[in-house]
Parts: C-alpha cells; structure tokens; sequence
C-alpha cells in the first residue's frame, strides 16, 4: 500500500484470487507466453484470465513476451492493445520507465470513470508497489 494505492499479487489459490478481483479497480496481468492457459492443476491462469473478462474488470496487460501461446489468448487480448492497454516488459529486460506511470494513468482514468467522477488521484502519487499481500 503506497499513497492509497495497494496492489494484490495473486499468488495462493481460487479464494484468495476471487476476492482480490471481485475488490479491484484495475487488474494488471504480467503476461508471460503461457499465460491463459488450463494447465488442467487446479486455479491456473486460463480461470484467472476468464473470471477477469466475465467480470469485466479493467485490465492493463504488461506483455513478457513476443506472442501467446494460444491464439486465443492473443486474440482476446488484441482488444486491449487497440485501446491502448498493452504494455511490453520482455523477459531480461530491465521494467520499462514508463511502465508505472501507464498503470497509474489507467488507475485514474478508472476512479474518475467509475469511483469519483469529480475527483484525481492525489498527484503525489509517484509510484506502485507491488508485493504480496499479507
């Protein structure tokens, strides 16, 4: 939690992860070449990346990798690149500088869209952290 801004990153089980989407305001998925896909063990990132779409959930895909695996998983996210909502952090790579600050301007247009329409994010926002949550 950073100036109001807290990140959940996923990393347990189907519980921990419905109640972390059901309480977010934007999902940022770390998409690496095999994400989206039913591994067939258990909560893998095919439910994740379902319950997110079914849910609508505003998304922002950090992209780890030339192209998915499946073309399905290419395909749905086209969408998000057409509006904007892709960016790439390919493996080795050191994080792109303008990675958070595209996240955070997603962030706000979200609040101002859907939570406070007559409102911004505290300017002095400078930064996410993302750690796991305890």
């Amino acid at each position: 939690r950073s100036n109001g801004i807290s990140a959940h990153l996923h990393d347990s089980g189907i519980d921990d992860f419905r109640g972390a989407l059901r309480d977010s305001k934007l999902v940022v998925v770390l998409g690496t070449q095999e994400y989206g896909t039913n591994t067939g063990l258990g909560f893998s990132t095919y439910h994740q990346l379902s319950a997110t779409m079914r849910l609508r959930k505003p998304m922002v895909l950090v992209k780890m990798c030339e192209r998915f695996s499946l073309d399905e998983v290419e395909d749905a996210f086209s969408v998000l690149s057409h509006r904007g909502e892709v960016q790439v952090w390919l493996g080795g790579a050191p994080m792109p500088a303008d990675l958070l600050p595209a996240i955070k301007q997603r962030l706000n247009e979200e609040y101002q869209v859907r939570i406070a329409p007559t409102a911004a994010l505290p300017n002095d926002v400078t930064h996410l952290d993302i750690t796991p949550s305890t």
